[in-house]
């Protein structure tokens, strides 16, 4: 009996050691993280009007009309925002001229929305916008969305153009090259 039980143990350790040879791609890193872009219908984007974080100044989507606008939904305690927020000013500092950016937080406060400002140290650029919607009136309500960070990318006529959903190289040859061609094909006149 106690030779039978040595004998199923080792035959078990041994299928095991086969397994894991064979099979060495378990045991390599994972793939890299790779955001899902999709191409959406160009249908309007929901209109919205939204107060500015830390002012009384309101901002009106359909008043941007004529601008590539990426609405990008975030959150202070969303690792992959920390990562994102500082390529998505870098983008807009090179756009400055047909590229607006909303970066809607989701956080519960404003407060929130300060301290992660001061721990990420980016210089925002004027066509680089804060919206807080703590109530997620837009976020969930407008857009439906759900996971951070989430983009909207919206054409300067107002139709939604792509949805990316994670962090994406905002900075990388060919998203400059989307974001210049969309300014140039779909611009009103």
């Amino acid at each position: 009996m106690q030779r039978n039980l040595i004998l199923i143990v080792v035959a078990v350790a041994l299928i095991i050691s086969i397994t894991l040879l064979l099979d060495r791609t378990r045991l390599s890193a994972p793939p890299p993280y790779s955001p899902e872009i999709v191409a959406v219908e160009a249908v309007p984007a929901p209109d919205f009007t939204a107060v500015l974080y830390k002012s009384k100044n309101e901002i009106k989507l359909s008043d941007l009309q004529g601008r590539v606008v990426i609405l990008n939904f975030w959150a202070s305690w969303c690792a992959p925002c920390v990562i994102e927020f500082p390529k998505l000013a870098e983008l807009a500092a090179k756009h400055p001229d047909t590229l607006t950016i909303l970066a809607i937080s989701v956080d519960e406060t404003g407060d929130d929305i300060g301290r992660f400002l001061t721990r990420i140290k980016t210089t925002l650029p004027p066509n680089f916008q804060l919206i807080h919607d703590g109530k997620r009136n837009i976020t969930q309500d407008l857009f439906q969305t759900v996971r951070f960070p989430e983009s909207i990318i919206i054409d300067p006529q107002g139709g939604m153009a792509r949805k990316v959903i994670g962090d994406t190289d905002w900075t990388g040859q060919a998203m400059n090259d989307y974001l210049s061609g969309l300014a140039r094909e779909r611009a009103i006149p």
